[in-house]
């Protein structure tokens, strides 16, 4: 129970139903960036741990929201209607507002505010008097009088409603912006913080000799920055470089064409390994400079990896980082703008690149006083030698059948048209319209999820839901992963591009095109150069169960595990009282839910949801799970307590991570410590001269000739499987497979 003193101050809680649960303050800033006070709702269950409102899944929306809209959440006043969670995260009831309606009062006449935001539809009630928020969201409203105060209330959505239907992210931030537009049209008060830091001496287009010495003169790191004609490095080209290794002075040059002699200085220091360097994203940086020749050395710094290991839910663009660790005010164009740099006056060009390397110096420096030990030992060892290896991957690319991709796509899209006439047509709908299909179905939505969930219930209309999720799949799989993958090729080959922060576990996500989300069955145009060469694939077996098994301490599965034994296989038969070959599809998948979601902190409830069960009935399935490995519920426990005491979770690696869940408590230990086991097998594969191709999970494809296949498999398990000092050195196994392309492959 929380003392009544740690309750909000002048709030009713003595007769609260809430008094007995605890209090998450207002995050109040000293000199905010803007006399305004966002309220929204209520706190939820990680905000009870950080004590910092929108921390939890809302939280991340609403960073996005306010970033999108040029604000700094860090940087102003944002409360909640209430000050203590709901059951359920449900709706504050009118006596739970009223009481704490009085603390609230209290904080508005302190902060004085200019406006108010008011974010979702309860806080909307309580302070303007209405309800209606999608039909008003984005008007201004004056603030009710009960509350003592005189200003205006901007009306927009909560971003827990937003993170659900994200149908609504662009107008959430459009009523985001007229937050700076009120500033500026109704007061004197300036958009943004005008006593900041210092004006740093910009040395613009030097020559050789003041190049060599502000590159060679300093002992410190130095960030550097590319200023290009676009993203892609294999078409695009560098228009000039920028540095800054102090704290009160930085340098940028534009290259003049066809020939510029100060490039030869650059180039030579870029390579060399006794200068320290820093980037916002090396593997941009690097990735053009080796198409241009360079290889760069020495790189010690990218604030964009630093900032995934401080704060893996936040953005990590420059523009964000700015604003989190420096007083430095907006500098840059807009998006548009940039994308025709090549049409700017180069002064302009060249201030902007000596902003973004200062700017990088100077996040750097504050990042490394926040990063603990064991962050900057991953950085270091794990995540700058991996710029290279995904580097490698990106510039390679993998060869794509375009005589396959074309008979696949002549193949699928008659079978959807039949689908559509045979199903659709018969009963008036069109199989593409999401409101014609949720009418007639009687349904919330359309989407994938909801159909699956009343299919599992034996909906009237489940044939039908079937229907449109095999022509989703079809119609989607041909546009996406076949007519989209053509429209990316580069003389036959595809070019993903890596993002070693693309998940806040660690995981390696991919983007144009994202090869994650690739079905199987697709996979079938990914192949090697040529007849003479294959495609290697491993694959980690179990990696994430074993890794939790470990932390966890539970010896049974891991001695089931050596004996080639598949846990999931063994709790199948007891929850069922049947051999795995025996049960059904649903029945397998319910058990794999099951265990993978006993150990990462799901629900009884939400499995029974999700199946259609008593929720008696899986807790009954969760407590054999349990009982059978009772080292993952260590596991959890171990977890809970970090968690709970400190808002972070260690891996095995030695990193620390703020989480804003208990969900994401649960999961990250043991995916990231899982992540960071694939991310060294890439590094070490790189660093031996494979020839990466690709990596999707926990797999990494590798291209060799036919005749060498064999001997390259062996070479490949000794690095993939080599102990782990983390987890007490345990060989992580993996299984091997070989093809000439990625779907047709045979297991060696």
């Amino acid at each position: 129970m929380t003392s009544k003193s740690t309750k909000r101050a002048g709030a009713n809680c003595e007769v609260c139903p809430l008094r007995d649960v605890e209090w998450v303050p207002s995050q109040v800033v000293e000199g905010p960036d803007l006399p305004v006070f966002f309220i929204g709702q209520n706190p939820g269950s990680t905000e009870v741990v950080t004590k910092v409102p929108f921390t939890g899944r809302a939280g991340k929306m609403a960073y996005r929201l306010f970033a999108e809209a040029g604000l700094n959440k860090r940087r102003l006043n944002i409360g909640n209607l209430i000050g203590c969670p709901t059951p359920d995260d449900r709706e504050p009831t009118p006596e739970e507002v009223a009481c704490c309606s009085s603390g609230l009062q209290k904080e508005i006449l302190a902060l004085k505010p200019k406006l108010i935001v008011a974010m979702g539809k309860p806080s909307l009630k309580a302070l303007v008097g209405r309800r209606d928020i999608l039909k008003i969201r984005g008007a201004l409203f004056p603030l009710l009088s009960t509350w003592g105060h005189e200003c205006e209330v901007l009306v927009t959505l909560h971003p827990s409603f937003v993170m659900r239907q994200r149908q609504w992210i662009e107008h959430a931030v459009k009523d985001l912006k007229k937050v700076t537009a009120f500033f500026l049209e109704k007061t004197n008060i300036p958009l943004h913080i005008e006593v900041g830091e210092a004006q740093p001496e910009f040395i613009l287009d030097p020559n050789e000799r003041q190049l060599t010495d502000y590159l060679t003169s300093s002992d410190d790191v130095t960030a550097f920055d590319l200023e290009t004609t676009g993203l892609n490095p294999r078409q695009d080209k560098i228009l000039g470089i920028s540095f800054c290794n102090r704290p009160d002075q930085a340098m940028a040059i534009y290259y003049r064409q066809p020939f510029d002699s100060r490039r030869q200085v650059v180039n030579w220091w870029l390579s060399h390994k006794k200068f320290k360097k820093c980037t916002q994203n090396g593997s941009f940086d690097c990735a053009f400079e080796k198409a241009d020749g360079v290889n760069v050395e020495g790189l010690a710094f990218d604030t964009r990896l630093a900032e995934h290991l401080l704060n893996s839910e936040l953005p990590t663009n420059l523009s964000f980082l700015r604003e989190a660790y420096t007083n430095h005010k907006p500098y840059k164009p807009s998006q548009k703008e940039m994308e025709n740099v090549i049409h700017m006056p180069v002064q302009k060009v060249l201030e902007i690149n000596c902003w973004d390397a200062h700017v990088t110096y100077d996040v750097m420096n504050a990042q490394l006083k926040q990063l603990t030990p064991g962050n900057l030992k991953v950085l270091n060892e794990i995540y700058i030698p991996l710029v290279f290896a995904l580097n490698y991957m990106e510039r390679v690319g993998v060869r794509v059948d375009v005589d396959c991709l074309a008979a696949l796509y002549a193949d699928i899209m008659p079978k959807a048209d039949q689908l559509r006439e045979e199903l659709f047509y018969p009963v008036g709908l069109n199989p593409n319209s999401p409101v014609q299909l949720t009418k007639y179905f009687g349904t919330k939505d359309c989407r994938e999820d909801t159909l699956a969930y009343h299919i599992k219930r034996g909906h009237t209309s489940a044939a039908l839901m079937q229907g449109r999720l095999d022509y989703i799949g079809l119609t989607k799989g041909a546009s996406t992963f076949l007519k989209g993958i053509y429209k990316r090729l580069e003389n036959k080959r595809i070019h993903t591009n890596y993002h070693p922060e693309g998940t806040g576990t660690g995981r390696i996500s991919s983007s144009n095109p994202n090869l994650q989300n690739i079905p199987p069955s697709y996979r079938i145009i990914y192949t090697a150069d040529d007849e003479e060469h294959v495609l290697v694939e491993s694959d980690y077996s179990q990696l994430e169960l074993i890794v939790a098994a470990i932390l966890g301490g539970e010896t049974g599965l891991l001695e089931e595990v050596a004996r080639g034994v598949k846990p999931h296989h063994v709790l199948g038969e007891i929850i069922f009282g049947r051999p795995w070959d025996q049960l059904s599809k649903n029945e397998q998948f319910r058990e794999k839910a099951v265990l993978f979601g006993t150990m990462g902190g799901r629900t009884a409830r939400s499995i029974a949801i999700e199946f259609g069960v008593p929720t008696w009935e899986a807790e009954q399935w969760q407590a054999l799970c349990v009982n059978k490995y009772p080292g993952l519920l260590r596991y959890k426990q171990n977890v809970e307590k970090e968690f709970f005491e400190t808002g972070n979770i260690t891996t095995a690696f030695g990193t620390t991570r703020k989480i804003s869940s208990v969900t994401q408590a649960y999961n990250n230990p043991f995916q990231g410590s899982a992540s960071f086991i694939t991310l060294t097998t890439l590094n070490e594969l790189h660093k031996k001269g494979f020839d990466l191709r690709l990596t999707v999970h926990d797999s990494v494809v590798l291209h060799t000739k036919r005749k060498e296949a064999r001997s390259v498999v062996r070479e490949m398990a000794r690095i993939v499987e080599r102990p782990i000092p983390q987890l007490k050195n345990y060989k992580f196994q993996a299984k091997y497979k070989v093809g000439h392309n990625w779907y047709e492959m045979e297991e060696v």
